[in-house]
């Protein structure tokens, strides 16, 4: 039997990091795969993709995420999102900062003919949105990002597969 190398362990844990989601998507979640970039015109509209449109009804939530990003809910995983929230107690005074923090931010986004969204100033502003939208798929959700921010945050951040497939094993994935 052949000796596994460190890429070949590392293609293997991949391997198997996808196959569980794959689970994960038939058990109900939603799931929003790849990397779309989008204009966004004056009006602060944008196309939603149209492979995430297909997984969204009428409306979604977008609220800031924690990177200088927006994230996107569908109204299903809002609601499970939200439930987790108010099942956090109220004397929690990080945990009603974060509450308050989010749903200051958090708008419902109708999906309109032309399959666009329109992202209010305060979501734009905190995301530092100009012209192009990168929509990045997640499980259950989806982020918005400008496309210079997110280039900044890939730049400030570089990804290390080896620390990441570690982590991700302590994680039990």
């Amino acid at each position: 039997m052949k000796k596994k190398t460190k890429r070949g362990k590392l293609i293997a844990k991949w391997d198997d990091i996808t196959n569980k989601w794959h689970k994960v998507g038939k058990k109900g979640i939603k799931m929003f795969y790849g990397e779309k970039r989008h204009k966004v015109d004056a009006k602060g509209r944008v196309s939603v993709p149209s492979k995430f449109r297909q997984k969204i009804s009428q409306s979604i939530i977008v609220t800031k995420g924690n990177e200088a990003c927006l994230l996107a809910y569908p109204i299903e995983e809002w609601q499970e999102f939200d439930a987790k929230l108010k099942s956090l107690p109220s004397s929690d005074k990080l945990a009603q900062a974060y509450i308050r923090d989010i749903y200051s931010y958090a708008e419902e986004c109708f999906i309109d003919s032309q399959g666009r969204i329109k992202l209010t100033d305060k979501l734009i502003a905190y995301a530092g949105i100009q012209s192009e939208v990168v929509f990045i798929g997640k499980p259950g959700k989806f982020e918005l990002w400008s496309n210079d921010v997110l280039e900044k945050y890939r730049n400030d951040n570089p990804i290390n597969a080896e620390d990441i497939m570690n982590h991700m094993a302590s994680l039990g994935i």
